[in-house]
């Protein structure tokens, strides 16, 4: 039997049984009722006439059984597929986002930065570590060290060629006579408190120009004998001390006479600031004249630094971030103008670039109180060496 089907308006040919009234559709599924044409014929000329008419059985003639009708995979209607409209909106956000960033990273990039010249020839890359004692002591690596923002000539101008390693070169240049190198005999207690004898080295710069120098005291401390070699070579032998301060560090020397050519260093007239850039130089593990550079990370006082549990030491003190090792102790901490703000002394072995140099308003007042009369330095015993000399009987 053909039906008409009102949603996919196409007639379409069913089977159905005598007593239907309703067909579906072999595509879409819908039910279709049945026009009066096409009902079947037993109700069209009524069921209890074809009844008479034919005499058959109930049983004689079984009814039909339903047949499924599966429509085709070409008949079935179509989804339309695409993206939600949300998501379409967020990827075109996404999107313009990403050329913005896109084009601001290209014109951050684009655009010259300052001292990037410093950056590329002025930051070292050796691993150098702090010390504490020119007699040894714990060592501390260091990271490479900032670039400086500028580089000044000794008469406190700006270099001509700009900042870069050349200006620094030539500041070095022309402090590096005053730079003195100290090799000490004497004596030290081992770990069992016993007496042994052993050399050691240390660093010192010349403050006037009669052959005086300042070092730490606990570069001297228990020698015997002490040489100083100039950065000609030149080796002068040490007559003793005239000032020493054991609670600020500071050993004013005196070298022999017989030498005319001494150039000293010219002392800060007033501590540095904080981030200024200074250098170190001096003799760490028995390298002369190295240098290394950095900034003042801090101006300290003892009372600071005894508050927060370091040494008990007195004075005030530059804290910096240059690097330093054992033999650079004694050694000048300078500024750009090639003045002394400070004499490398220590470092702490717990954390990252914290070395520490006594600073030049104490090596003023230690300069301004020596004595004219020089005293050997067999005379600086430790405490240690002491008891153990002591316990040996000897007096």
């Amino acid at each position: 039997m053909k039906i008409f089907c009102p949603r996919c308006q196409t007639n379409r040919v069913v089977r159905t049984r005598p007593d239907d009234t309703r067909a579906p559709c072999p595509a879409c599924g819908l039910q279709v009722t049945l026009a009066r044409s096409e009902q079947p014929l037993a109700e069209r000329i009524g069921q209890s006439t074809l009844e008479a008419e034919i005499a058959v059985p109930e049983t004689a003639i079984a009814a039909p059984k339903p047949v499924a009708v599966v429509p085709y995979p070409h008949h079935q209607p179509r989804r339309k597929r695409g993206l939600p409209v949300g998501l379409m909106i967020a990827g075109g956000i996404c999107l313009l986002l990403m050329i913005t960033v896109g084009a601001l990273a290209a014109v951050w990039l684009s655009q010259p930065r300052e001292n990037e010249a410093v950056a590329s020839t002025d930051t070292p890359e050796s691993d150098l570590n702090t010390s504490n004692s020119g007699q040894g002591g714990n060592t501390n690596p260091d990271p490479p060290e900032p670039p400086n923002s500028s580089d000044r000539s000794p008469a406190g101008s700006h270099s001509s060629a700009g900042p870069g390693r050349t200006g620094l070169a030539e500041l070095i240049e022309q402090v590096r006579p005053s730079l003195v190198h100290l090799s000490v005999r004497g004596v030290s207690v081992d770990d069992d408190g016993k007496l042994v004898a052993g050399s050691w080295t240390g660093s010192g710069f010349l403050v006037d120009e009669d052959g005086t120098i300042v070092t730490n005291h606990h570069v001297v401390e228990n020698g015997k004998v002490a040489t100083a070699t100039l950065s000609d070579g030149t080796q002068l032998k040490v007559l003793g001390f005239v000032f020493v301060s054991k609670e600020k560090d500071i050993a004013v020397l005196k070298l022999e006479d017989g030498f005319s050519d001494f150039q000293a260093l010219e002392l800060a007239p007033q501590l540095p600031r904080t981030g200024d850039d200074v250098f170190a130089l001096g003799s760490p593990r028995g390298f002369t004249g190295s240098a290394t550079r950095g900034v003042v990370s801090g101006v300290r006082t003892s009372g600071e630094l005894q508050e927060m549990g370091m040494l008990n030491y007195g004075g005030t003190w530059i804290q910096t971030d240059t690097p330093t090792s054992p033999g650079n102790s004694g050694g000048p901490l300078l500024n750009m103008d090639g003045h002394v703000v400070g004499a490398n002394t220590w470092g702490r072995t717990d954390g990252q670039n914290l070395n520490f140099a006594i600073s030049s308003d104490d090596i003023k007042d230690a300069v301004s109180q020596a004595s004219s009369t020089t005293q050997e330095i067999d005379r600086l015993v430790s405490p240690e060496v002491v008891r153990a000399i002591r316990s040996r009987g000897i007096r």
